[in-house]
């Protein structure tokens, strides 16, 4: 997270339904996490009931994206095909804009 942080980045949990990553979700938050991805090509309507209830319990950006990998997946996906829409592209925007104050205010601040 420090790492995404420092060079600039929104840190956001890519496909927890594929690799089962959801019970680390609440310390990823606490080290930074700003968004989980959703829509996912191997998440089925479970994981992504799962991923939008954490977004929503930890005011995470909702994510998604095809992971497309061309002819080196692990099945056929259509470039785009889970596409979150611009509103997502905006919250994340908004979401590097608000952590730059933050960190410039944690900055300012004597402890």
């Amino acid at each position: 997270m420090k790492a995404i942080r420092a060079a600039g980045g929104v840190p956001v949990l890519a496909h927890p339904g594929q690799y089962g990553s959801f019970e680390i979700i609440p310390d990823l938050v606490k080290a930074g996490l700003e968004g989980i991805e959703v829509l996912h090509p191997h998440h089925g309507h479970a994981e992504e009931e799962r991923a939008i209830s954490y977004a929503d319990q930890y005011h995470l950006i909702k994510t998604g994206g095809s992971d497309f990998h061309g002819d080196y997946g692990e099945k056929p996906i259509r470039l785009g095909s889970m596409s979150p829409g611009t509103e997502c592209v905006n919250a994340l925007k908004l979401r590097k804009k608000s952590m730059a104050i933050n960190d410039v205010v944690l900055k300012n601040i004597d402890l």
